[in-house]
Protein backbone atom coordinates (compact mmCIF):
# COMPACT_ATOMS: atom_id res chain seq x y z
CA UNK A 1 0.00 0.00 0.00
CA UNK A 2 1.06 3.54 -0.66
CA UNK A 3 1.65 5.71 2.44
CA UNK A 4 -1.24 7.80 1.10
CA UNK A 5 -3.58 4.83 1.74
CA UNK A 6 -2.74 4.65 5.47
CA UNK A 7 -5.35 5.59 8.07
CA UNK A 8 -5.96 9.31 8.26
CA UNK A 9 -5.25 10.49 11.79
CA UNK A 10 -6.68 13.72 13.12
CA UNK A 11 -6.85 15.46 16.48
CA UNK A 12 -8.53 13.81 19.48
CA UNK A 13 -9.82 15.59 22.61
CA UNK A 14 -8.63 19.00 21.43
CA UNK A 15 -9.46 21.78 23.89
CA UNK A 16 -10.80 24.53 21.65
CA UNK A 17 -11.62 27.13 24.30
CA UNK A 18 -12.93 27.49 27.85
CA UNK A 19 -16.11 25.50 27.18
CA UNK A 20 -15.46 23.10 24.27
CA UNK A 21 -13.56 19.97 23.24
CA UNK A 22 -13.32 18.83 19.59
CA UNK A 23 -12.77 15.32 18.22
CA UNK A 24 -11.58 15.93 14.65
CA UNK A 25 -11.64 12.22 13.78
CA UNK A 26 -15.37 12.07 14.53
CA UNK A 27 -16.09 15.24 12.53
CA UNK A 28 -17.72 14.84 9.09
CA UNK A 29 -16.81 18.41 8.04
CA UNK A 30 -20.42 19.48 7.52
CA UNK A 31 -19.50 23.13 8.32
CA UNK A 32 -22.51 23.66 10.59
CA UNK A 33 -20.23 24.90 13.38
CA UNK A 34 -18.47 27.38 11.09
CA UNK A 35 -21.79 28.71 9.80
CA UNK A 36 -23.22 29.05 13.32
CA UNK A 37 -20.21 30.94 14.62
CA UNK A 38 -20.14 33.29 11.62
CA UNK A 39 -23.84 33.85 10.98
CA UNK A 40 -25.41 33.54 14.44
CA UNK A 41 -22.65 34.12 17.03
CA UNK A 42 -20.91 36.78 14.86
CA UNK A 43 -17.50 35.23 15.48
CA UNK A 44 -14.98 34.41 12.73
CA UNK A 45 -12.87 32.08 14.90
CA UNK A 46 -13.49 28.78 13.02
CA UNK A 47 -12.36 27.60 9.58
CA UNK A 48 -11.40 24.44 7.75
CA UNK A 49 -7.87 23.47 6.79
CA UNK A 50 -6.12 20.94 4.49
CA UNK A 51 -7.84 19.17 1.59
CA UNK A 52 -9.73 16.02 0.68
CA UNK A 53 -10.06 13.40 3.40
CA UNK A 54 -7.42 15.31 5.42
CA UNK A 55 -9.74 18.32 5.88
CA UNK A 56 -10.23 19.38 9.50
CA UNK A 57 -12.25 21.97 11.37
CA UNK A 58 -9.98 24.19 13.44
CA UNK A 59 -9.52 27.74 14.65
CA UNK A 60 -7.53 30.41 12.92
CA UNK A 61 -3.94 30.62 14.25
CA UNK A 62 -3.84 32.14 17.71
CA UNK A 63 -7.64 32.00 18.06
CA UNK A 64 -9.93 29.93 20.31
CA UNK A 65 -13.68 29.44 20.56
CA UNK A 66 -14.43 31.89 23.34
CA UNK A 67 -17.93 33.18 22.71
CA UNK A 68 -21.02 33.55 24.96
CA UNK A 69 -22.92 31.16 22.66
CA UNK A 70 -20.18 28.57 22.06
CA UNK A 71 -21.98 25.61 23.68
CA UNK A 72 -24.66 25.71 20.98
CA UNK A 73 -22.09 23.88 18.85
CA UNK A 74 -22.71 20.77 20.95
CA UNK A 75 -26.39 20.91 19.92
CA UNK A 76 -25.96 21.47 16.21
CA UNK A 77 -23.10 19.03 15.61
CA UNK A 78 -24.74 15.93 14.02
CA UNK A 79 -22.06 13.44 15.15
CA UNK A 80 -20.99 14.61 18.60
CA UNK A 81 -17.59 15.87 17.51
CA UNK A 82 -18.10 18.98 19.65
CA UNK A 83 -18.59 18.27 23.36
CA UNK A 84 -18.86 20.62 26.33
CA UNK A 85 -16.03 20.51 28.85
CA UNK A 86 -18.46 20.77 31.74
CA UNK A 87 -20.83 17.92 30.77
CA UNK A 88 -18.47 15.72 28.70
CA UNK A 89 -19.12 12.06 29.57
CA UNK A 90 -20.47 12.80 33.06
CA UNK A 91 -23.65 10.89 32.29
CA UNK A 92 -24.98 8.71 29.47
CA UNK A 93 -27.64 10.91 27.92
CA UNK A 94 -30.19 8.11 27.55
CA UNK A 95 -30.33 7.86 31.36
CA UNK A 96 -31.41 11.51 31.65
CA UNK A 97 -35.02 12.66 32.00
CA UNK A 98 -35.78 15.76 29.94
CA UNK A 99 -38.23 18.25 31.45
CA UNK A 100 -39.33 21.50 29.74
CA UNK A 101 -38.90 24.74 31.67
CA UNK A 102 -38.10 28.46 31.39
CA UNK A 103 -34.64 29.87 32.06
CA UNK A 104 -34.86 32.53 34.83
CA UNK A 105 -31.32 33.87 34.35
CA UNK A 106 -32.36 37.04 32.51
CA UNK A 107 -35.44 38.86 31.18
CA UNK A 108 -35.42 36.88 27.90
CA UNK A 109 -36.97 33.75 29.40
CA UNK A 110 -35.42 31.19 27.04
CA UNK A 111 -37.32 27.94 26.65
CA UNK A 112 -35.13 25.14 27.99
CA UNK A 113 -34.93 21.45 28.84
CA UNK A 114 -33.68 20.42 32.27
CA UNK A 115 -31.76 17.13 31.90
CA UNK A 116 -31.73 15.30 35.23
CA UNK A 117 -31.53 11.94 36.98
CA UNK A 118 -32.31 11.01 40.60
CA UNK A 119 -32.87 14.62 41.60
CA UNK A 120 -29.56 15.86 40.17
CA UNK A 121 -29.48 18.26 37.20
CA UNK A 122 -26.64 17.58 34.75
CA UNK A 123 -27.25 20.21 32.10
CA UNK A 124 -29.67 22.71 30.61
CA UNK A 125 -30.35 22.85 26.88
CA UNK A 126 -32.42 25.14 24.67
CA UNK A 127 -35.85 24.23 23.35
CA UNK A 128 -37.03 25.75 20.08
CA UNK A 129 -39.29 28.77 20.38
CA UNK A 130 -38.99 31.16 17.46
CA UNK A 131 -40.80 33.92 19.37
CA UNK A 132 -38.34 33.91 22.28
CA UNK A 133 -34.94 32.24 21.79
CA UNK A 134 -35.20 30.50 18.40
CA UNK A 135 -33.09 27.36 19.02
CA UNK A 136 -30.28 28.94 21.04
CA UNK A 137 -29.21 29.60 24.60
CA UNK A 138 -26.27 31.48 26.12
CA UNK A 139 -23.45 29.62 27.88
CA UNK A 140 -24.01 31.55 31.10
CA UNK A 141 -27.60 30.36 31.29
CA UNK A 142 -26.61 26.77 30.51
CA UNK A 143 -23.98 26.59 33.24
CA UNK A 144 -26.31 28.18 35.81
CA UNK A 145 -27.77 24.70 36.40
CA UNK A 146 -25.18 24.20 39.16
CA UNK A 147 -27.16 26.45 41.51
CA UNK A 148 -30.03 23.92 41.40
CA UNK A 149 -27.74 21.26 42.88
CA UNK A 150 -25.45 23.23 45.20
CA UNK A 151 -25.73 25.37 48.34
CA UNK A 152 -29.46 24.80 48.73
CA UNK A 153 -31.48 25.66 51.82
CA UNK A 154 -33.12 22.34 52.70
CA UNK A 155 -34.27 22.94 56.28
CA UNK A 156 -35.72 25.90 58.14
CA UNK A 157 -33.26 27.78 60.32
CA UNK A 158 -33.99 29.80 63.46
CA UNK A 159 -30.93 31.51 64.91
CA UNK A 160 -28.93 29.15 62.66
CA UNK A 161 -30.49 26.03 64.23
CA UNK A 162 -32.51 23.59 62.11
CA UNK A 163 -36.19 23.03 62.81
CA UNK A 164 -39.16 21.57 60.95
CA UNK A 165 -41.09 23.66 58.45
CA UNK A 166 -44.20 23.58 60.66
CA UNK A 167 -42.26 24.83 63.69
CA UNK A 168 -40.70 27.52 61.50
CA UNK A 169 -44.10 28.69 60.26
CA UNK A 170 -45.23 29.08 63.86
CA UNK A 171 -42.13 31.12 64.68
CA UNK A 172 -42.68 33.24 61.56
CA UNK A 173 -46.27 34.05 62.55
CA UNK A 174 -45.10 35.10 66.02
CA UNK A 175 -42.40 37.29 64.51
CA UNK A 176 -44.82 38.97 62.10
CA UNK A 177 -47.38 39.63 64.83
CA UNK A 178 -44.73 41.21 67.06
CA UNK A 179 -43.75 43.71 64.35
CA UNK A 180 -47.09 44.29 62.63
CA UNK A 181 -47.17 47.72 61.00
CA UNK A 182 -43.38 48.03 61.00
CA UNK A 183 -42.60 45.48 58.31
CA UNK A 184 -41.08 45.90 54.86
CA UNK A 185 -41.59 43.10 52.35
CA UNK A 186 -38.88 42.70 49.71
CA UNK A 187 -39.61 40.46 46.72
CA UNK A 188 -37.07 39.35 44.14
CA UNK A 189 -37.84 40.56 40.60
CA UNK A 190 -37.25 36.91 39.58
CA UNK A 191 -40.04 35.52 41.77
CA UNK A 192 -42.90 33.97 39.84
CA UNK A 193 -46.03 36.01 39.16
CA UNK A 194 -48.03 33.80 41.51
CA UNK A 195 -45.53 34.08 44.36
CA UNK A 196 -45.24 37.85 43.98
CA UNK A 197 -49.03 38.31 43.91
CA UNK A 198 -49.56 36.22 47.05
CA UNK A 199 -46.64 37.94 48.78
CA UNK A 200 -48.17 41.33 48.04
CA UNK A 201 -51.47 40.27 49.64
CA UNK A 202 -49.61 38.95 52.69
CA UNK A 203 -47.64 42.15 53.24
CA UNK A 204 -50.66 44.38 52.72
CA UNK A 205 -52.67 42.17 55.09
CA UNK A 206 -50.23 42.76 57.95
CA UNK A 207 -50.04 46.50 57.32
CA UNK A 208 -46.54 46.42 55.84
CA UNK A 209 -44.98 48.08 52.81
CA UNK A 210 -43.65 46.28 49.76
CA UNK A 211 -40.82 46.79 47.27
CA UNK A 212 -38.89 44.65 44.82
CA UNK A 213 -35.12 44.19 44.55
CA UNK A 214 -33.05 43.34 41.49
CA UNK A 215 -29.83 41.73 40.37
CA UNK A 216 -27.04 43.98 39.11
CA UNK A 217 -27.68 45.15 35.56
CA UNK A 218 -25.61 43.83 32.67
CA UNK A 219 -25.72 44.75 28.99
CA UNK A 220 -27.94 43.59 26.14
CA UNK A 221 -26.10 41.72 23.42
CA UNK A 222 -26.74 41.10 19.72
CA UNK A 223 -28.65 37.84 20.16
CA UNK A 224 -30.37 36.78 23.40
CA UNK A 225 -28.79 38.07 26.59
CA UNK A 226 -30.55 40.94 28.33
CA UNK A 227 -29.01 43.58 30.56
CA UNK A 228 -31.99 43.08 32.88
CA UNK A 229 -30.91 39.98 34.80
CA UNK A 230 -34.32 39.32 36.37
CA UNK A 231 -36.81 37.07 34.61
CA UNK A 232 -40.07 38.57 35.89
CA UNK A 233 -39.47 42.30 36.31
CA UNK A 234 -42.29 43.08 33.86
CA UNK A 235 -44.67 40.93 35.90
CA UNK A 236 -43.62 42.48 39.21
CA UNK A 237 -44.21 45.99 37.82
CA UNK A 238 -47.59 44.90 36.48
CA UNK A 239 -48.59 44.09 40.08
CA UNK A 240 -47.89 47.69 41.04
CA UNK A 241 -44.81 46.89 43.14
CA UNK A 242 -42.14 49.61 43.18
CA UNK A 243 -38.37 49.25 43.37
CA UNK A 244 -36.66 49.29 46.74
CA UNK A 245 -34.76 52.37 47.89
CA UNK A 246 -31.95 51.64 50.33
CA UNK A 247 -32.81 54.56 52.59
CA UNK A 248 -36.34 53.21 53.12
CA UNK A 249 -35.08 50.14 54.94
CA UNK A 250 -33.91 52.11 57.99
CA UNK A 251 -37.42 52.93 59.27
CA UNK A 252 -38.62 49.31 59.44
CA UNK A 253 -38.12 46.90 62.35
CA UNK A 254 -38.50 43.69 60.35
CA UNK A 255 -37.75 42.78 56.75
CA UNK A 256 -39.47 39.79 55.16
CA UNK A 257 -37.51 38.83 52.04
CA UNK A 258 -38.64 36.55 49.22
CA UNK A 259 -35.53 35.42 47.35
CA UNK A 260 -35.13 33.44 44.12
CA UNK A 261 -32.40 31.04 43.03
CA UNK A 262 -30.25 33.68 41.30
CA UNK A 263 -31.16 36.76 43.35
CA UNK A 264 -28.33 38.78 44.87
CA UNK A 265 -27.94 40.06 48.41
CA UNK A 266 -29.29 43.44 49.49
CA UNK A 267 -26.31 45.11 51.13
CA UNK A 268 -28.40 47.71 52.94
CA UNK A 269 -30.53 44.95 54.52
CA UNK A 270 -27.64 43.03 56.11
CA UNK A 271 -27.63 43.67 59.84
CA UNK A 272 -31.41 44.23 60.01
CA UNK A 273 -33.82 41.73 61.59
CA UNK A 274 -34.92 39.53 58.70
CA UNK A 275 -37.34 36.71 57.94
CA UNK A 276 -36.15 35.16 54.67
CA UNK A 277 -37.89 32.76 52.28
CA UNK A 278 -35.19 31.31 50.05
CA UNK A 279 -34.20 28.28 47.97
CA UNK A 280 -30.49 28.72 48.82
CA UNK A 281 -28.10 29.35 51.71
CA UNK A 282 -27.51 32.96 50.74
CA UNK A 283 -25.91 35.80 52.68
CA UNK A 284 -29.44 36.97 53.45
CA UNK A 285 -30.24 33.59 55.00
CA UNK A 286 -27.03 33.66 57.04
CA UNK A 287 -28.03 37.03 58.48
CA UNK A 288 -31.69 36.14 59.13
CA UNK A 289 -33.27 35.40 62.50
CA UNK A 290 -35.53 32.93 60.68
CA UNK A 291 -35.20 31.34 57.24
CA UNK A 292 -37.82 29.20 55.48
CA UNK A 293 -36.75 26.84 52.65
CA UNK A 294 -38.66 27.19 49.38
CA UNK A 295 -38.40 25.42 46.03
CA UNK A 296 -36.31 26.66 43.13
CA UNK A 297 -37.90 27.06 39.70
CA UNK A 298 -36.80 23.48 38.91
CA UNK A 299 -39.09 22.09 41.65
CA UNK A 300 -41.89 24.64 41.39
CA UNK A 301 -44.49 25.89 38.95
CA UNK A 302 -45.60 29.36 38.00
CA UNK A 303 -45.48 32.10 35.39
CA UNK A 304 -42.78 34.51 34.24
CA UNK A 305 -43.48 37.55 32.07
CA UNK A 306 -40.47 38.42 29.93
CA UNK A 307 -39.27 41.85 28.77
CA UNK A 308 -41.56 41.69 25.73
CA UNK A 309 -44.63 41.00 27.90
CA UNK A 310 -44.85 37.32 26.93
CA UNK A 311 -46.31 35.11 29.68
CA UNK A 312 -44.62 31.70 29.97
CA UNK A 313 -45.58 28.87 32.30
CA UNK A 314 -43.09 26.49 33.87
CA UNK A 315 -43.68 23.25 35.79
CA UNK A 316 -41.71 21.11 38.28
CA UNK A 317 -38.93 19.00 36.82
CA UNK A 318 -37.71 17.65 40.17
CA UNK A 319 -39.17 16.53 43.47
CA UNK A 320 -38.95 18.96 46.39
CA UNK A 321 -35.66 18.77 48.27
CA UNK A 322 -35.36 18.27 52.02
CA UNK A 323 -38.07 20.13 53.95
CA UNK A 324 -38.51 22.81 51.28
CA UNK A 325 -41.98 23.68 50.04
CA UNK A 326 -43.30 25.58 47.03
CA UNK A 327 -42.93 29.31 47.64
CA UNK A 328 -46.62 29.93 46.99
CA UNK A 329 -47.57 27.26 49.56
CA UNK A 330 -45.35 28.84 52.25
CA UNK A 331 -46.77 32.32 51.63
CA UNK A 332 -50.36 31.06 51.73
CA UNK A 333 -49.71 29.06 54.90
CA UNK A 334 -48.36 32.18 56.60
CA UNK A 335 -51.42 34.16 55.49
CA UNK A 336 -53.76 31.41 56.71
CA UNK A 337 -52.09 31.23 60.14
CA UNK A 338 -52.33 35.03 60.39
CA UNK A 339 -56.06 34.87 59.64
CA UNK A 340 -55.76 36.58 56.26
CA UNK A 341 -57.59 35.73 53.04
CA UNK A 342 -55.45 33.76 50.56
Amino acid sequence: LSPLDAKVKKGKRLVMGPTLVLDQERCIVCHRCIRFMREIAKDECLTDARRGDRTIITTFPGEEVNNPYSLNLTDICPVGAWTGRDFRFKKRVWFLTKSPSICPFCARGCNIEIDHENGVVYRLRPMENNEVNQSWMCDEGRLAYKAINENRLLWALEDKKELSINQALGSAVKLLNEHKGKILGLVSASASQEQAGAFKKLIEGIGGELSYFRRKLGEDDFLLRRGDRDCNLAGIKALGIEEMKGADIIKFELLIVLESLYSEQIDSALGKKMLVLSPKRSEMVKGAVLALPIASYAEDEGTYINFEGKEQRFYPALELKGDARAGLWVIKELAKKLGLET
